[in-house]
């Protein structure tokens, strides 16, 4: 499990004793510092002290202010948050999130030391169109051209196609492996840097043994499994297992 990178995206579910519940079992779980856990963000304290990281699943593009509503990366870092969701299609589609502001936001990020999760992907639209590579490359450029050389490490990519995501339906292997492949060599060549790539969309307890053979996929972005106890602890028990 070791070599995986578990993030686990809770967005905007469950309620305090649900997620007494969720902690109890995370703390009898085989943890460590690779398994990220973004709860909604008024319960992440809950969470501070259990040996496994904790992320949050958006952060502000200011770095302070009279921004009501907002949480800065300054704030996240005070309270020993060590990740941040960036550029989720929900914030993208729902909240109309640009790729400015995401660049924004990936900038506060970095400069705060937080690592960032930036969530790429296409719509069912585009991947009819056969525009999955020039969209996950404006995506890309996007962010990339604007961080200094030494600090694209802290950027970890999430490929999610959009069209996958909570519908059970998931790209057939080959597909995947060409998709990170892709990435891999697009962010290597363009940006002289070896990223580390997250597969997302529609990853559960049932289709996870054959995700986690997928070469050259460094782990997983979890949605609606993560919300489940029976799921999330089936696929821990099978990443521990690799």
């Amino acid at each position: 499990m070791e070599d995986k990178l578990i993030i686990l995206n809770m967005k905007m579910f469950m309620h305090k004793k649900q997620i007494k519940d969720y902690i109890h079992v995370l703390k009898n779980s085989v943890l460590n510092e690779n398994i990220v856990v973004c709860p909604t963000t008024i319960f992440i304290p809950y969470f501070i002290g259990l040996k496994c990281s904790i992320g949050i699943q958006n952060i502000s593009q200011y770095t302070y202010g009279a921004f009501t509503g907002e949480v800065s990366a300054r704030q996240c870092v005070d309270l020993g948050i060590k990740y941040a969701i960036i550029g989720h299609s929900e914030r993208r589609q729902l909240f109309h999130e640009t790729n400015e502001e995401i660049k924004k936001k990936v900038e506060q990020a970095i400069n705060n030391k937080l690592k960032v999760v930036l969530c790429i992907g296409e719509t069912r639209q585009e991947y009819n169109n056969h525009q999955t590579n020039k969209i996950i490359e404006q995506q890309l450029e996007e962010v990339y051209r604007y961080i200094s050389y030494n600090k694209l490490k802290n950027i970890i990519v999430a490929y999610e196609p959009i069209w996958s995501i909570g519908t059970n339906n998931i790209l057939n292997s080959s597909l995947i492996v060409d998709r990170i492949n892709y990435i891999k060599d697009y962010i290597k060549q363009k940006f002289n840097i070896e990223p580390i790539v997250l597969y997302g969309g529609s990853v559960n307890s049932n289709n996870i043994k054959d995700l986690i053979t997928i070469n050259k996929l460094d782990g997983f972005l979890i949605g609606s499994a993560s919300n489940s106890l029976n799921q999330f602890t089936k696929i821990l028990e099978v990443v521990a297992g690799q």
